[in-house]
């Protein structure tokens, strides 16, 4: 699924770091969402939407999209080393 999302300037994540099943914290410009990592790429990761969007979209709970370090705005790792 393609998701405009809203690119984060302060680059404090670090995507070697986040894992499946850890949460990340995007955004689409209307409305901030979370997200439980999929699959990680080299560049990106695969995140299935984990809450129910308060606007009506082409997208909504338990859709896959791809995005990038630049959109996470927050995340929780659920395994902490």
């Amino acid at each position: 699924m393609d998701i405009n999302l809203v690119k984060n300037k302060n680059k404090n994540n670090n995507l070697k770091k986040l894992d499946t099943q850890d949460l990340v914290k995007v955004s689409d410009g209307e409305e901030s969402f979370w997200a439980i990592i999929h699959k990680k790429l080299r560049n990106c990761i695969i995140a299935k939407i984990d809450n129910k969007l308060l606007f009506e979209k082409k997208y909504n709970y338990g859709d896959l999209f791809k995005c990038t370090e630049e959109n996470i705005l927050d995340h929780v790792f659920v395994y902490d080393d």
